[in-house]
């Protein structure tokens, strides 16, 4: 997962974020330890970042300061900063099944915390699914996407659009749009053994999320 200083490309920080994360197992003995620090609980910070940007994508203008690119006419901006985490989970015993809680908190300048669950299983089967799952939050929704085959599997994504707005990236192919030019669906490849993560915005604040429908193309 990813520790991100911005809600959107219009809403950026423009102050460095400090935080922390710590990692525990529910109910069980196993050791969580994040980043390969061999510690559940670690500290860093999302440093603010500017730039210069040439709208007319015509000139290189990265090595410009603030000053000479705003007197060349071009535009100084705050930039996207995110970092990444992940965590392991240690046994002395093999592991089939185990719950991990995962709490971001920031530290400064102001303190918020974001709490997230994995369920993590572990088969030796061939055979496998794709499963999914919602995780609401203040500002957004999440859908998380998981393949539990070993190979690569193509999935479609289709939703009620009157209802919510999907933030798109890269990875989407084969979208499709309502009659007000809204995406409804979209389609996307996943490797094995994975998990795929989508951003949606609800129009009408409900919790509800019967309208999403995951299904694993042939």
């Amino acid at each position: 997962f990813n520790l991100k200083n911005y809600s959107n490309s219009d809403l950026i920080s423009d102050k460095d974020i400090g935080y922390r994360v710590t990692c525990e197992v529910i109910d069980g003995d196993e050791t969580c330890e994040l980043n390969g620090r061999g510690r559940s609980t670690i500290t860093g910070v999302l440093s603010k970042s500017e730039r210069c940007i040439d709208e007319e994508d015509v000139e290189d203008v990265t090595s410009l300061n603030k000053t000479e690119c705003e007197t060349s006419g071009f535009t100084w901006e705050k930039d996207l900063v995110s970092n990444d985490v992940y965590f392991d989970v240690l046994s002395e015993s093999e592991i089939t099944d185990v719950n991990v809680k995962i709490t971001a908190t920031s530290t400064s300048p102001f303190r918020k915390t974001i709490t997230g669950y994995f369920h993590l299983t572990k088969t030796d089967s061939t055979a496998g699914h794709i499963e999914y799952r919602v995780n609401h939050y203040d500002e957004y929704d999440e859908l998380i996407v998981t393949n539990t085959y070993n190979a690569a599997k193509d999935v479609s994504v289709r939703f009620d659009s009157s209802k919510r707005i999907v933030e798109i990236v890269n990875s989407m192919t084969v979208l499709t749009t309502d009659s007000n030019e809204y995406v409804n669906s979209y389609s996307f490849n996943m490797n094995g053994m994975t998990n795929e993560k989508f951003i949606f915005y609800s129009k009408d604040g409900l919790q509800n999320f019967s309208d999403i429908v995951v299904t694993e193309l042939a």
